[in-house]
């Protein structure tokens, strides 16, 4: 199976894959395709009279391929470690073809094998003479999430340096997810509680906002309960404040971030992880939730195991890495929180440094803020952890927080480091990441 590496999310303007030179032809995602995305695809087979294109699938949803000839080949659910699944006879050289990726995130990617035609017949297997597929982005597809592979990793303190609940280090196997390229914004919670207004799901007393119905939690502050909150209420609408739509949200708790989670499952037409009265997750529902700490932290280190780095990126930190206390950046003045905008570290930030996207395309997996989790917390779970899909304790006082912030030390911005806040608190350091897995 193909797994898909994703790049700076800046780069998500299609998808293009290139031929590894292998038979059959393995294509390295360069720019992954996105999530529900409808593409018009381009394959170059490099002057050859033409090809059977024979793919090697690795997701469990069908979907089907349109090529300009008016041939239709569907693709079946299959073996996620890859098998045959469908060809089609492209008329070479150059064949273009529309292509919907399927909009559930179990979509995992695809290998592409090919048959040289000649005169004499078919030579199996020949090596692809193509030497790229590119996906051009449709205007309008969603974007903004980025694929985690599915496999092991090893979780803890590879340097010694951090608390005992950081050990042991001890293997765990992840199925693959989907997850925020970026930290949720302000912006992007206003939208929300806005939706849930206008469906009767949330209400403000003393300018806090609360569930209607459910556990009757108390979800976020807006600026007339806070002086940290950049979310504005006028008595009917909710907005931000000025100039910090694209920064991150905090004054949020972990209730709040589930809610979230929850409209963002019904919008999209999926069913909602989250019981809002229990707050027991169904893990199989399908819908977006909050990462487990294992996930968390494998979409943190970024695919970098050789070695196990104390950061995403490296063993080093400075301003130019990554928004901490004293990091230098020019957010760091006027009232707090001192957050920078989500993806901030794009390669144009202040101190100037390179793209700070780790190996999966993620923004802000240290610093910034830190990010809520599903998992309860437990000092000694480490000792007990199950190999597979870990999802924490079954019970407990606190929630497991992941990521440091900008008013912490670079000790804590360590991929290993575990910290915890109570599930009713809304704090200014604490904001959200959500991810989705399809079934």
């Amino acid at each position: 199976m193909l797994a898909l590496a994703s790049p700076a999310a800046s780069q998500l303007a299609g998808a293009h894959f290139r031929n590894a030179g292998s038979n059959p032809a393995s294509y390295t995602a360069v720019t992954p395709p996105v999530l529900g995305a409808t593409y018009t695809a381009t394959i170059d087979l490099g002057g050859t009279t033409g090809h059977n294109l024979a793919w090697l699938a690795g997701y469990a949803t069908p979907f089907t391929f349109t090529l300009g000839g008016g041939q239709t080949l569907l693709i079946n659910a299959g073996d996620p470690n890859g098998e045959l699944l469908g060809q089609a006879f492209v008329p070479g050289p150059v064949a273009t073809y529309d292509l919907s990726v399927p909009a559930d995130p179990a979509f995992a990617g695809f290998e592409v094998a090919t048959q040289a035609l000649h005169w004499g017949g078919v030579q199996p297997w020949a090596l692809s003479n193509a030497q790229d597929f590119i996906l051009g982005l449709a205007p309008g597809a969603p974007g903004e999430m980025a694929l985690v592979p599915g496999g092991e990793c090893e979780m803890g303190d590879h340097h010694g340096e951090g608390n005992s609940d950081e050990l042991p280090v001890h293997t765990v196997y992840i199925d693959p997810f989907w997850i925020d390229v970026y930290e949720v914004t302000n912006q992007k919670y206003a939208d929300y509680l806005n939706t849930a207004l206008a469906q009767g799901r949330i209400t403000v007393s003393s300018s806090v906002v609360y569930q209607v119905g459910g556990a009757g939690q108390a979800l976020c502050d807006t600026t007339g309960s806070s002086i940290w909150s950049r979310i504005t209420w006028n008595g009917s609408t909710f907005g931000v404040t000025a100039g910090k739509e694209d920064h991150p949200m905090v004054r949020v708790s972990w209730y709040g971030a589930c809610t979230y989670a929850n409209q963002k499952s019904r919008d999209g037409g999926l069913t909602p992880c989250y019981d809002e009265t229990s707050w027991a997750c169904d893990f199989g529902a399908g819908g977006y939730r909050l990462p487990t700490e294992a996930e968390w932290e494998k979409a943190a280190r970024g695919g970098e195991y050789t070695p196990y780095y104390r950061y995403p990126w490296g063993d080093s930190i400075d301003g130019s890495k990554a928004n901490y206390s004293s990091s230098g950046d020019p957010y760091e003045t006027g009232s707090t929180p001192w957050t920078t905008p989500v993806g901030y570290y794009d390669g144009s930030q202040v101190p100037p440094g390179v793209d700070m996207a780790n190996g999966w395309g993620l923004y802000d997996m240290a610093g910034n803020v830190w990010e809520w989790s599903n998992d309860w917390y437990s000092y000694t779970y480490y000792s007990s952890s199950p190999y597979d899909n870990p999802t924490g304790p079954t019970t407990g006082m606190s929630r497991m927080v992941r990521g440091g912030g900008w008013a912490y030390d670079p000790w804590y911005l360590r991929s290993a480091t575990r910290d915890n806040r109570y599930p009713v608190g809304r704090s200014y350091t604490v904001g959200i990441r959500v991810l989705a897995v399809g079934h």
